[in-house]
């Protein structure tokens, strides 16, 4: 939350964070009751994002092996999808 807010220091040369104009900004928070429905609904799309970025990785370990050797013609297209 402190990165998000707009803190103006002017007792000091160097602009900074003031302790007690930290403390003094209020900060507004959903009820639980709307933080828990939205984790509810949020939480499969996270976990496909998880999910996405795993087989992501994996083609791209995958190309980054097979595309050396397609280039040097040490394995043909066939060969290549007949290991898939």
């Amino acid at each position: 939350m402190l990165s998000n807010q707009n803190f103006i220091n002017s007792d000091a040369a160097v602009p900074g964070l003031n302790r007690n104009q930290a403390y003094s900004t209020k900060l507004f928070l959903p009820p639980q009751d709307l933080i828990n429905q939205f984790e509810n609904l949020m939480n499969p799309l996270f976990d496909q994002v998880e999910v996405l970025q795993e087989k992501i990785d994996t083609l791209t370990k995958t190309r980054n092996l097979l595309l050396p050797r397609l280039i040097s013609g040490k394995l043909t297209l066939k060969q290549a999808n007949a290991s898939l």
